[in-house]
């Protein structure tokens, strides 16, 4: 389908912006349609596969260049097809991930609907749909957990990394409450004893900037002192020391 590609806020009837209007986004609910069905085909790949350069290069009228003047709709389309065209299926059978995987259509439908509200959760003023199920969702969340409506409270995270931030910040504050009306200045050199193959919460102590880490005190981070792919016993042990003082 051949479509017109003029801004919404142009100089038009606003019958024919509305027309405009709905025929780009019925394009683009087929095209986001179409590709939901080639996730469930088993015999789909789960990925096309191209090197950074050929996507950055152009495709088939793909382009990631960020140009000065507005892409007309027609474009708009093409690089919301060939978006999901090059991207991996995660919802597709043969898709595998530590973290996630799978296609839920509900919870399809419910970013469809939040995207289109495009609400901020400030207040209940803003917001009061979602805040109230926010707060009904919380107090579910206290009940499978075993706490009361008294004692418990929460908050929602975008995910693993920020929480772990989130815990660590929560930590320093039940132990050293006086951070709050003193600052950094009050804490004593504290340490946060972790794994060696720590990821997230060792971004969280980066970002935070002032909560030590001891890791492994047998096993320094790899290549660290490294001449000739050996490491001497003096070093390894200046190096376990410099991490735990720090």
């Amino acid at each position: 389908m051949v479509m017109e590609s003029v801004p919404l806020r142009a100089e038009r009837p606003r019958k024919r912006v509305w027309e405009l209007t709905d025929q780009f986004l019925l394009e683009v609910v087929e095209i986001l349609l179409n590709y939901i069905k080639k996730t469930y085909d088993g015999k789909s790949k789960v990925l096309d596969f191209h090197h950074p350069h050929q996507l950055l290069e152009g495709l088939e009228g793909f382009s990631l260049e960020l140009r000065d003047q507005p892409e007309p709709l027609e474009q708009i389309l093409v690089d919301c097809r060939d978006t999901l065209k090059y991207g991996v299926k995660t919802g597709h059978p043969r898709y595998f991930n530590q973290l996630s995987s799978g296609l839920d259509i509900v919870g399809l439908a419910g970013e469809w609907l939040s995207a289109t509200a495009n609400t901020n959760m400030f207040t209940y003023e803003i917001a009061p749909v979602f805040v109230v199920m926010e707060e009904i969702l919380l107090k579910k969340m206290h009940e499978m957990v075993g706490w009361g409506e008294i004692e418990a409270d929460g908050i929602f995270s975008p995910g693993g990394t920020i929480s772990n931030l989130y815990s660590v910040l929560v930590a320093r504050y039940k132990r050293f409450p006086e951070i709050k009306t003193k600052g950094m200045t009050a804490l004593p050199h504290i340490a946060l004893f972790v794994s060696e193959h720590v990821n997230a919460p060792g971004l969280a102590l980066e970002i935070t900037g002032y909560v030590y880490i001891a890791i492994n005190t047998l096993r320094p981070p790899a290549g660290s002192c490294a001449v000739g792919g050996s490491q001497s016993s003096s070093c390894r042990s200046s190096l376990n020391l410099k991490f735990l003082l720090r």
